[in-house]
């Protein structure tokens, strides 16, 4: 039975082991093989958490009994290069044969050393044989609570860098390297993050986060003397408000977020309103009249990856704003430190047994004939879908008082799995799967090729996926935009019209959102500027006047809904914008603001990928400033993108 094998006790302190760990990296120079992550069959050394130092799941799923029997002196930190090189062979010598029976590939020359009371294993095999070792500590990390770390990100930069990265963005699910790239940027000087905060919770729980603040209004005591009465409206949550609720998916590697985010950090405009409640005295109100940001949306997020949220046009001029959103599962469990047994590893490992050279590489010449090498990528749990089987176990006793365990799971190989969806492997044809990299690697006849295909094909089926939207309002020439309108006719796409007019013209608006499918998503931005309106009741008694408000920027809202397909986009959108300041004037002695906003609300059916001309208008300027023969060109472009299988799939040759 594998219950009697022989793997280190550890009772040793936390303190001692850092005091190891730190003494042995500062000795002699390690021999340990160099990592080779890109290649799946060169050598390295990685330590895996297989459960809490009092777990049992590892033993009953697995048969790896990690209380064992070797004494606790074994793992003296003081130990002589001599004693722990019989250790780690010790280690090898019971680990092996059991990991062997559970299915899980163990090339000669690979070495094992373990920590029960930190539940770790360091383990020295190949990259490929690695894989197996990474899914049996998440099926350790599936029993473990977690909670969700966010992170909010956002920086303010220059317009032509914005229109870069927004184009760069929508060809890809992962926008780590924006980030990163705006990241160095800031350090630099060269951009600016306006606002970097980060919050954890449980799956399901809403978090709300507000950092306000409050502003004296300048003229409000003057108004006061002035008039008598005063009714004070300052901004109540200036500043920036955050809500999330945030679910972690089945597959506990995606995270699905409902986001509200209010921003109104910009900076603050006095205003003097003049008020009037027939209950009281004539009076003014003094008003803060700033610049923010409001969006509503719903997205999907995997597990580390940062994605954009949304761009928009900043309060100055020239400049755009980019949020990204980050979400981590974190697992509950002992804080990780700097494992003995690992360095152990690194730097007796060579004198406990040579690291065997890389493995050769299937290439055309070790191919049978007759057959054909062809690569997948696949999501990085695809060994978990054969389930498991049961490996060798002992027969039942006799004896009813006996001591019985559950049946001990055996991994799968890719193989086996293919095998169970009837494809046939003949002899000299294999299958390897590679789950660093989520490459599956087969050799085999055409047919048997073939019935991949369909079979790969099938699990990629319905990933989540996000909707990311891209809105672009040019300025140019209105004979170039009339006559590209046209061109554009019945062709369902129009990147021709985009291209000639951004390069003739000029942006005037750029926008940005994600979304899921069948959420409506709502981005308001701009100076909220408030009105005073009187009213009066039917039979013209005086109602008094009430303060409003009217954002002047952009106001944009769209329900998009992915199709039965999966290829087209159903949207309904909504886009106010704003061409010009307003301006206040005089009408029969009465006071007015008059806006100079456009309005476009519409429905279209697009292709994941296309970019659109979804409307025109000739943009309304103040009286004096009128701009000559210009007229605007609105262009919408849609992507579906899939998260956490970005490019999944047969991997051509060139790849």
């Amino acid at each position: 039975m594998l219950v009697g094998m022989k793997i280190a006790h550890v009772i040793l302190s936390l303190g001692f082991l850092i005091l190891a760990w730190a003494r042995m990296t500062e000795a002699a120079e390690s021999r340990a093989p160099q990592e080779a992550p890109d290649d799946p069959r060169a050598w390295s050394i990685r330590t895996y958490w297989l459960g809490y130092p009092y777990s049992w799941t590892l033993k009953e799923r697995y048969g790896l009994d990690l209380e064992g029997s070797t004494s606790a002196e074994s793992l003296n930190p003081k130990a002589t290069p001599p004693e722990i090189r019989d250790l780690i062979r010790d280690h090898t010598e019971t680990i092996r044969p059991a990991i062997l029976k559970i299915g899980v590939p163990t090339p000669e020359g690979s070495l094992f050393i373990a920590d029960r009371r930190a539940g770790l294993i360091a383990v020295r095999t190949t990259n490929d044989a690695h894989s197996l070792w990474e899914a049996m500590e998440r099926e350790a990390l599936a029993e473990v609570p977690m909670m969700i770390r966010s992170h909010l990100d956002i920086f303010e930069i220059e317009d032509e860098l914005a229109s870069h990265l927004l184009e760069k963005s929508l060809s890809l699910a992962n926008h780590a390297s924006i980030l990163d790239e705006l990241e160095k940027l800031a350090v630099q000087g060269k951009v600016d993050r306006t606002k970097s905060q980060s919050w954890i919770s449980k799956s399901g729980q809403q978090t709300a986060t507000e950092s306000v603040g409050s502003s004296h209004l300048p003229g409000a005591p003057q108004a006061r003397k002035e008039e008598g009465h005063i009714l004070v409206q300052g901004a109540p949550g200036s500043g920036l408000q955050v809500e999330l609720d945030q679910v972690l998916g089945a597959d506990r590697q995606t995270i699905d977020l409902n986001l509200h985010f209010n921003d109104a950090s910009g900076v603050s405009h006095a205003q003097i309103l003049k008020h009037h409640d027939p209950r009281s005295k004539h009076g003014v109100v003094a008003v803060e009249n700033r610049f923010r940001t409001e969006i509503r949306t719903a997205m999907t997020l995997q597990d580390g990856e940062p994605r954009i949220v949304a761009t928009w046009e900043s309060e100055t001029p020239g400049r755009r704003t980019m949020a990204f959103q980050t979400a981590d599962v974190v697992f509950v469990r002992p804080d990780a430190v700097p494992s003995l047994i690992e360095s152990w590893l690194k730097q007796h490992g060579e004198a406990a047994l040579p690291t065997p050279p890389p493995l050769d590489k299937p290439a055309t010449g070790f191919i049978p004939e007759g057959m054909l090498l062809r690569r997948y990528r696949l999501p990085s749990d695809f060994l978990s879908m054969g389930g498991g089987g049961v490996a060798d176990v002992p027969a039942a006793s006799s004896d009813p008082f006996a001591s019985t365990s559950l049946p001990i799971t055996r991994f799968q190989t890719a193989q086996e799995i293919l095998e169970s969806q009837g494809i046939p492997f003949p002899e000299g044809s294999s299958a390897t799967f590679f789950r660093q990299s989520g490459i599956l690697e087969v050799v085999n006849t055409q047919e048997s090729l073939d019935l991949i295909d369909t079979f790969t094909t099938s699990i990629l089926h319905h990933p989540p996926r996000c909707i990311d939207l891209a809105l672009r309002i040019i300025e140019a020439n209105a004979s170039d935009v009339r006559e590209w309108s046209q061109k554009a006719g019945a062709a369902s796409a129009n990147p021709s019209a985009y291209e000639a007019l951004k390069q003739e013209g000029r942006a005037v608006g750029e926008y940005f959102i994600t979304t899921k499918s069948g959420q409506i998503v709502r981005l308001d931005s701009g100076l909220q500027y408030h009105l005073s309106e009187s009213s009066r009741t039917e039979n013209g008694e005086d109602e008094g006047t009430s303060i409003t408000t009217e954002t002047v920027g952009m106001v944009w809202e769209v329900d998009p809904i992915i199709g039965a397909d999966g290829y087209t986009l159903d949207l309904n959108l909504s886009i106010e914008f704003d061409t010009a300041p307003p301006v206040e004037e005089i009408v029969e002695d009465q006071k007015i603001v008059r806006f100079f906003e456009e309005t476009l609300l519409t429905a279209i059916t697009t292709l994941d990928g296309q970019n659109r001309l979804i409307g025109t208008w000739t943009p309304e300027t103040p009286p004096g400033t009128e701009k000559q023969n210009v007229m605007h060109a609105i262009f919408l472009e849609v992507h579906a993108t899939t998260i956490g299988g970005h490019n999944l799939g047969p991997i051509d040759d060139e790849e």
